[in-house]
């Protein structure tokens, strides 16, 4: 196996394992203290950052016609997987902390709508190389 992309291949990495101890993380530690639908938003947002990272591992191995394209596919899922999961973890965590989560509600919508402009930028990138 060839790596062709080390930063994407580290950062799919390092948010597969991440996604893996967040789980246990809520599955463990945060099952007594949440309630079930601000648990199961968390799940979400690591199930997101499951596939991202898997995704990102893919993008790795892969090479596109355009570098540009796969540069652009990879800090589009990147930012995207901090925005969409990383404010999925805070809000759910909202009642715990006791904060109000003001604007950061319009963050988790931005985040997925990056991952879906990086999908299909993807796609476009795949489509014009065949």
């Amino acid at each position: 196996m060839r790596i062709e992309h080390k930063n994407f291949a580290l950062a799919g990495i390092i948010f597969t394992a991440l996604s893996i101890v967040l789980g246990a993380f809520g599955a463990h530690a945060l099952e007594a203290v949440l309630s079930t639908d601000k648990l199961a938003n968390f799940e979400v947002g690591v199930r997101y950052q499951v596939y991202q990272g898997l995704a990102m591992l893919w993008l790795s191995l892969v090479s596109l016609k355009s570098q540009k394209a796969q540069k652009q596919v990879y800090w589009l899922w990147v930012i995207g997987v901090v925005f969409f999961s990383g404010s999925l973890y805070i809000l759910a965590m909202n009642e715990y902390w006791d904060f109000k989560p003001g604007p950061l509600v319009f963050i988790t919508p931005l985040g997925g709508t990056l991952l879906i402009i990086g999908w299909l930028r993807l796609l476009f990138a795949v489509w014009r190389k065949s």
